[in-house]
């Protein structure tokens, strides 16, 4: 494993680079995550900013509501030597009953379906996932921005 202070510090190949006492491990791709869907929901937010998810459900028909930021972009640590332009980091997730409560629950918090448009396609993010939960602000599912039902 290669260990730098930040991304742009790695050398290919080496063992251990200690920048002032602080060490976090690079990798160079991250694990995919699979998501089938790829019915978006968005959010417009402030300054022009979107939120995006996606509903997948499980063999049982249990649902997860999968969040994302503007082009699948992180705005926490990035443990990862990606390209942005490749990958989309999943931020944040909610766990529900049934597909039609995930939906009812992004709709009531202001989500809608995404009707392509060729203006906001540049934000939606890539199709290649990544899970970043562990290094993003659980935005959602800590309820700062969510209301429960």
């Amino acid at each position: 494993m290669t260990y730098a202070k930040d991304k742009d510090s790695v050398n290919e190949g080496s063992d251990l680079s200690n920048f002032g006492g602080h060490v976090s491990p690079i990798h160079k791709t991250p694990p995919p995550f699979d998501i089938k869907s790829r019915c978006w929901f968005w959010k417009v937010i402030e300054q022009g900013q979107h939120n995006w998810a996606l509903i997948d459900c499980d063999e049982n028909g249990k649902a997860t509501a999968y969040f994302f930021h503007d082009c699948g972009k992180t705005l926490g640590r990035n443990p990862y030597k990606t390209n942005e332009n490749e990958y989309s980091a999943i931020v944040d997730s909610i766990n529900f009953r049934s597909h039609h409560l995930a939906r009812f629950a992004l709709n009531s918090n202001g989500f809608s379906n995404f009707e392509a448009h060729e203006y906001f396609e540049c934000y939606m993010p890539k199709e290649k996932f990544w899970d970043a939960r562990e290094y993003e602000g659980r935005i959602y599912s800590s309820g700062h921005y969510w209301r429960f039902f």
